[in-house]
């Protein structure tokens, strides 16, 4: 199990989980180090098999209008 494990391509993954919070959601939306995102929500999205959320599925909805994640 490994965080920020997301962005490295050298490590094998079974699966990966990108984790979203309800109250911080992206950030800023911008990369290190004008904010807190380690590569962009768009590649992000694309690596992660599916998506854990913290907070109302509406709420995701709003930070993900075309999610089709699980």
């Amino acid at each position: 199990l490994l965080d920020d494990g997301l962005q490295d391509d050298t490590i094998h993954k079974d699966y990966s989980i990108m984790v979203i919070n309800e109250k911080q959601g992206f950030g800023n939306r911008h990369l290190i180090p004008a904010g807190p995102l380690r590569c962009n929500i768009k590649s992000g999205l694309k690596k992660a098999d599916c998506i854990f959320f913290y907070g109302k599925k509406r709420n995701l909805q709003s930070l993900l209008p075309n999610n089709n994640k699980k």
